[in-house]
């Protein structure tokens, strides 16, 4: 996990420095850029910093990748420092006059805490060999503003050891976990949080810093696959690496162990077990495509092919269309029921064998069996669990009193609704007699009785680990990603027909009310969903935006991988409209 991987010298950077001429000349500049902020929208003001440049053999392509970046901006809004490790290295006169040079001693950790506080609007890091004279810096910062990204880089052609940095030809623009260093961009905000974190005294060789940048910054990442670098390694043969690498993966693994959690996403970080590797890896497997690369990736052939989620050419069907195509529903499917979509109006319209409700809380005879006043606040709604998780739990599928291969069906909501309405529900008032009968007094509402106290950090976090990683409560039942019902982890459709919340009036012609309905200040209705569980939904958003644009009631979702590819760009556009950011 090396993040920089210029030649360095292993001599001590003089404390004095931060005190001397170079940093007074850099604050300097960055005043300048200030005072350019108000020439320079509505892209802004943008500053590239090369943090180490230590090899001669790279200087041709540094200095042909700083002019032409250089170029894209206009010269107010513009600034560049370069870094060298060495003083006698030779710098080629055009980034001499495009660029402040500092020559000093050190690592490329010293030299981030010696550029100090940036006032640009963006600021980009880039390595020294990496070929941008094919890259637009001012595309790459519209990108970042556009989703709402802290960083954003372009992929790498023609591959890397990463496949998460690895250009794709079907995706323009992808959200992700991680990104090398290769040539970020980040918001000033972003790049300030980086740089603060960089702890010299624990990690100053400064492997795993980019491993680390989302969690200690909580920062949104993007790849954007239309943008394009090449990783030139020009230096590697015959070059030699400086410092300690065997001291660089303690370091590591030091650093690791003090910002992560404990098994973080179920993965140990020490020597033993390598998890950084692993972490990036698994960024791979969870990117999610914002925008197809080609418009065409966005249509499909006629018709409503099964597992293409097509809106094939046909017009959305009437009410009563959808409701004749609700009586198989109610007849013949197994419901899944996800929290807060209406699920507990549709258990009473469906037979016991279709309800793991039904099953769960009343006899064959319909009587409820639930003994509430023992359960208290160990209370844990199973039937909320997705299918394969209720399954590794229980040992039991949720279909078993159902026919052989009978389908399932659920219903998505708009995350944002769904997610004020799980803060009504909280909030709602316990039935007083209700709660005496069964011993709940004590508690005011939903919230107190089952103890729901994680804080939207601690929440987001949580969920981030995964379904099967997860200590299961009530707290967690009811704020997991829809996604979840939908897709199993391996990405394979669990549920068959999954029907937009909005289409629910196709089930009123056969008795559909609305049961568990949680009255409360309207006040509730502006509350914003917290950026920190933006990230989360954001699948959410792109499953339920299908789904009730589909012709039919039910929406046949494909394997994930194709879901997201070929759809991401559609549900980023009207995700952005609605106010939910899907980063």
């Amino acid at each position: 996990m090396v993040l920089y991987h210029g030649c360095v010298s292993s001599r001590e950077l003089p404390a004095s420095i931060y005190h001397g001429t170079l940093y007074s000349k850099m604050v300097h500049v960055d005043s300048r850029a200030i005072a350019a902020k108000l020439r320079c929208q509505p892209s802004g003001t943008f500053t590239l910093i090369i943090p180490g440049h230590g090899d001669h053999r790279r200087g041709g392509i540094l200095a042909r990748s700083i002019a032409s970046i250089r170029a894209q901006w206009h010269e107010p809004c513009f600034s560049c420092h370069v870094f060298v490790y060495e003083k006698e290295l030779h710098v080629a006169q055009s980034i001499e006059s495009a660029c402040a040079v500092h020559r000093a001693t050190g690592y490329w950790t010293d030299f981030m805490k010696l550029a100090g506080p940036q006032t640009s609007d963006h600021v980009a890091l880039m390595m020294d060999d990496i070929d941008a004279t094919k890259v637009d810096t001012v595309a790459l910062v519209r990108a970042r503003q556009k989703h709402d990204f802290d960083v954003v880089t372009p992929a790498v052609s023609p591959d890397w050891r990463w496949p998460v940095m690895t250009a794709l030809d079907t995706c323009a623009i992808r959200r992700v976990d991680y990104i090398d260093m290769l040539l970020p961009v980040f918001r000033r905000s972003a790049f300030r949080c980086w740089q603060r974190a960089i702890d010299t005294s624990v990690n100053r060789l400064g492997w795993g810093y980019d491993v680390t940048l989302q969690h200690v910054c909580g920062a949104s990442l993007g790849v954007m696959d239309s943008q394009r670098i090449i990783h030139t390694n020009s230096w590697a043969q015959g070059s030699r690496v400086s410092y300690d690498t065997a001291e660089a993966k303690r370091q590591l693994h030091a650093w690791l162990h003090r910002v992560l959690p404990a098994d973080h996403l179920g993965l140990k970080f020490d020597e033993q077990h390598p998890a950084a590797s692993e972490l990036v890896r698994l960024a791979h497997k969870r990117a999610v495509c914002l925008e197809p690369l080609s418009p065409s990736a966005n249509r499909t052939g006629p018709g409503r092919a099964r597992g293409t989620g097509g809106r094939g050419r046909g017009r959305r069907r009437g009410t009563r269309a959808l409701a004749h195509e609700a009586v198989a529903v109610i007849r013949n499917m197994m419901f899944i029921h996800i929290p807060k979509t209406g699920g507990m109006s549709m258990q009473a319209l469906l037979s016991r064998p279709q309800s793991l409700w039904q099953q769960t809380a009343r006899d064959d005879r319909g009587r409820f069996v639930l003994d509430l006043r023992a359960l208290g606040p160990r209370w844990l709604s199973k039937w909320h669990l997705p299918p394969d998780v209720y399954l590794r739990l229980t040992n039991k599928s949720v279909d078993a009193m159902m026919a052989q291969h009978s389908s399932k069906f659920c219903i998505v909501r708009d995350p944002a609704e769904r997610y004020q309405s799980e803060l009504k529900w909280q909030r709602t008032p316990l039935p007083h007699a209700k709660a005496a009968a069964n011993g709940w007094a004590w508690a005011k509402n939903q919230r107190e009785l089952y103890g729901f106290r994680l804080s939207p950090e601690e929440l987001a976090n949580t969920l981030s680990l995964g379904r099967f990683r997860q200590t299961w409560t009530e707290e967690i039942i009811h704020m997991q990603p829809q996604h979840w019902f939908v897709w199993d982890e391996e990405g394979r459709a669990q549920c068959d027909c999954v029907i937009a919340f909005e289409k629910l009036s196709a089930f009123k012609s056969h008795g559909l009310g609305h049961r568990n309905r949680s009255p409360q200040p309207s006040t509730l209705l502006s509350t914003p969903m917290p950026s920190v569980m933006r990230p989360l939904v954001q699948p959410d958003y792109l499953l339920w935006n299908r789904a009730k644009s589909a012709p039919h009631l039910c929406y046949e979702p494909p394997h994930w991988q194709d879901f997201v590819v070929r759809f991401g760009a559609i549900a980023s556009r009207v995700g952005n409209q609605r106010g939910i950011n899907p980063s």
